[in-house]
């Protein structure tokens, strides 16, 4: 009886009443807060003999109360905020333009058009040019990054990749040996265009077994946007 009893008068309290109160906002409004305060009460002290005892309970007739009555109150601030913009509008069009400049920019912009187009092109000209300054930043911005993507700091990278391209052309791949970037006779360069000039030696076994030292050349392009590389040109010995 007692979990009935808390069911109906939950319902009653955040069913019934609000639905009938409806027609009159206000009533409304006025009813939901009235019940998040006893709500509150009930969480503070609770009376177990009118079955309101139980904090869940409490709890939950809070959250039922409380957030319709939030709405209809947002609601109502919308609609009296409406109001006094379309009055202001009609009684000083400046002031009008002041007040909404700083909540709504949006709405300023294209208000402004009408009633005050010697600014509204000055407004215009300005995002035009903080547009093309955006678009120069931006550009700007990726030009560093590509150039970074293709100095000298790649040069390393670009000799690992020169040897996968040299191996496909040797007789004994697995046997070939590549010295370190660091030795003398190889090199690697950055020739721009985002592309590498690579000059190197690989020690490997030719057909019949033998390690000869072959020197090679090879020019690749890096693609940053990919992270991949493409081979340009490659020369194998000779």
């Amino acid at each position: 009886m007692k979990g009935l009893a808390q069911l109906v008068a939950l319902i009653v309290a955040v069913v019934v009443v609000p639905t009938a109160l409806l027609p009159n906002p206000q009533g409304y409004l006025t009813y939901s807060s009235a019940i998040a305060l006893v709500s509150v009460g009930l969480l503070i002290w609770p009376v177990p003999r009118l079955w309101f005892g139980t904090r869940p309970f409490a709890t939950a007739l809070l959250l039922f109360a409380a957030m319709p009555g939030l709405i209809v109150s947002s609601t109502e601030l919308v609609q009296e905020r409406e109001a006094y913009l379309v009055a202001l509008r009609d009684e000083d069009p400046m002031a009008y333009l002041d007040e909404i400049e700083r909540t709504d920019p949006d709405r300023w912009y294209r208000e402004l058009r009408e009633l005050d187009p010697d600014r509204f092109d000055v407004e215009r000209q300005r995002r035009a040019e903080e547009r093309r300054r955006e678009r120069q930043e931006a550009a700007a911005r990726a030009a560093a990054s590509r150039a970074h993507q293709c100095s000298s700091a790649y040069s390393s990278q670009a000799y690992i990749y020169s040897q996968a391209f040299v191996e496909q052309r040797l007789r004994s791949p697995t046997s070939a040996r590549f010295p370190n970037i660091r030795r003398d006779g190889v090199s690697a360069t950055a020739i721009g265009d985002c592309s590498f000039h690579i000059r190197a030696y690989v020690d490997a076994q030719n057909a019949f077994g033998a390690e000869i030292r072959t020197p090679f050349a090879v020019v690749l392009r890096r693609i940053p946007e990919r992270e991949s590389w493409e081979l340009i040109s490659i020369q194998v010995g000779g």
